[in-house]
C-alpha cells in the first residue's frame, strides 16, 4: 500500500510538546489524556493528536480524523 502522505509531508505538521498552555486535554484518536512533555502534532485545522496516533492515519488519509478537513 502506497502512503497517501509522505513522511516529509507529515513532518510539516510539526510535533510539539504538550503543555498546560495548549488547552487541549484529550487525543481524539485514542481518547487518552495528553501528558506533560508528550509529543503531539497540530494539524492545519487546529486539532491536536499524539504523534503515534495520528501518523498512521496520515499515511492512509488526507483528512483530519476529527473534522474531516482536507490536509
Amino acid at each position: 500500500h502506497i502512503p497517501v502522505l509522505s513522511s516529509t509531508q507529515i513532518e510539516t505538521f510539526f510535533p510539539t510538546q504538550y503543555s498546560d498552555e495548549t488547552h487541549i486535554a484529550v487525543c481524539s484518536v485514542c481518547l487518552d489524556d495528553f501528558g506533560l512533555c508528550q509529543k503531539i502534532r497540530l494539524l492545519k485545522c487546529c486539532h491536536y493528536f499524539h504523534v503515534p496516533c495520528i501518523d498512521p492515519w496520515l499515511y492512509t488519509n488526507t483528512t483530519c480524523p476529527t473534522c474531516r478537513m482536507e490536509i
